[in-house]
């Protein structure tokens, strides 16, 4: 019995023997372009864990360095190179310099001040044309006027620096004329340039609208103050009694110099004059009467032309140019003659103008930018002739003939020192 126990025990023990289970794994893939695929899962998570505190970290970097950049080019990097604009030197008057930033300041406030006063003209304009024909005299003058700020707005930049230059060599100089800048003149100038405004703080106002300060804006004060005084005493020195020439010129365009080569050639060979002027001469006033200007004193013609004139021997025959075009001058006659009223007030101009050149080339007055091509300061477009001025304006004439008209005989209007304020017209107390 026992035995056969024991052998039904074995039997079982072999029947219920087990077989090794077999324990289904996940494929492992790769986890990073190929890298990871021996990691588990806690290993992953905590790499993509790190892998997230990292971007964090470099996109914060980067959005740092956006912002520190945006500051650094806000205000360091821009303020600099504007700074270094503004620095930049426009022109040089003895030991001042004129630079980028005062003169576009100052140029556009005298812009602005042009453009106000246009407006107070073209404004009265409308109002004087309400009754033209018993307005007739005020309505020319208003249009003179008019035509006069316009030019002055076309040509603001150059205008304003030749203003400025004098006004510098005027502060530096004034004292070779006997006109020293003295601490009563100053306080006398300041008393000028403050009273049309209403006083020092108005004019301060003023000066600020155009982000120009009074401690700057000086010299300019000093300057136009200094021209009323240095021009009234140089010409208390002009003589009645000057010399004068007539001459006889034919005008040619200035693009067309081989024309004008073949006519003074033609007058040099001994044809005549009067009919070459007569058949060439863009000068049709003159023309008819054979090119005979008459006789002139000094400073009665546009410079090239006068010291031409003045320098040639009676019979002589030379080619200038002008603003106005080429010139071919026959000098006839020189005397001397007793000035008229218009001609002595002229030569009492250029004595100021001949000072002032000389002075400018004591002290080497420099301009080194072209103004014209500073932005809003550009001239603008015109329907004005090749001379670019309206006839009639500024030594124009409707036929070019060169008359000399000098700088401030048209009147100026609407800026301050030099030109106008608050609706007065011409130099402050001048």
């Amino acid at each position: 019995m026992n035995a056969e126990s024991q052998k039904s025990g074995r039997r079982k023990r072999k029947v219920q023997r087990l077989t090794p289970a077999i324990i289904e794994q996940r494929e492992r893939t790769p986890f990073i372009f190929g890298w990871g695929h021996h990691l588990d899962r806690r290993q992953r998570e905590a790499i993509k864990e790190r892998i997230a505190l990292f971007s964090g970290i470099g996109i914060a970097l980067v959005l740092f360095a956006l912002l520190g950049w945006g500051w650094y080019h806000d205000n360091i990097a821009v303020p600099a190179a504007q700074q270094a604009k503004n620095d930049r030197i426009v022109a040089t008057a003895g030991n001042q310099a004129i630079r980028y930033g005062f003169f576009h300041r100052f140029a556009t406030f005298q812009k602005k001040q042009l453009s106000s006063a246009l407006t107070q003209y073209q404004q009265e304009l409308q109002q004087l044309q309400a009754a033209k024909k018993k307005n007739q005299s005020g309505i020319a003058q208003v249009n003179a006027q008019i035509s006069s700020v316009q030019q002055e707005l076309n040509s603001v930049a150059t205008v304003t620096l030749d203003q400025t230059l004098a006004d510098y060599t005027l502060v530096q100089r004034s004292g070779k004329a006997g006109v020293p800048l003295t601490k009563k003149i100053k306080q006398a100038a300041m008393k000028q340039a403050e009273t049309p405004v209403g006083g020092r703080l108005h004019l301060i106002t003023l000066l600020s609208a155009g982000n120009l300060s009074l401690s700057e804006f000086r010299p300019i004060i000093f300057g136009d103050y200094l021209h009323n005084l240095v021009a009234k005493k140089l010409a208390a020195s002009v003589p009645h009694q000057q010399e004068k020439v007539r001459a006889s010129h034919i005008l040619i365009a200035s693009n067309n110099k081989k024309l004008a080569e073949q006519v003074l050639a033609k007058a040099r060979a001994g044809q005549d004059f009067a009919k070459l002027a007569k058949k060439y001469s863009t000068d049709k006033t003159s023309a008819v009467k054979g090119g005979d200007l008459g006789y002139f004193a000094k400073g009665a013609m546009v410079q090239p032309f006068s010291k031409a004139a003045f320098s040639m021997k009676v019979g002589d025959i030379r080619l200038v140019k002008s603003q106005f075009g080429w010139h071919i001058i026959k000098k006839t006659g020189q005397k001397q003659a007793r000035l008229t009223p218009t001609e002595y007030s002229q030569a009492q101009q250029q004595a100021f103008s001949t000072w002032l050149q000389t002075q400018q080339a004591a002290i080497h007055v420099e301009k080194i930018m072209d103004v014209t091509k500073i932005p809003g300061l550009q001239p603008a477009a015109t329907g004005l002739g090749s001379t670019g001025l309206p006839p009639g304006i500024s030594g124009a004439t409707s036929n070019g003939q060169p008359v000399q008209v000098q700088p401030g005989s048209s009147g100026q209007a609407g800026t301050i020192s030099g030109k106008t304020v608050s609706g007065s017209t011409g130099k402050s107390g001048k």
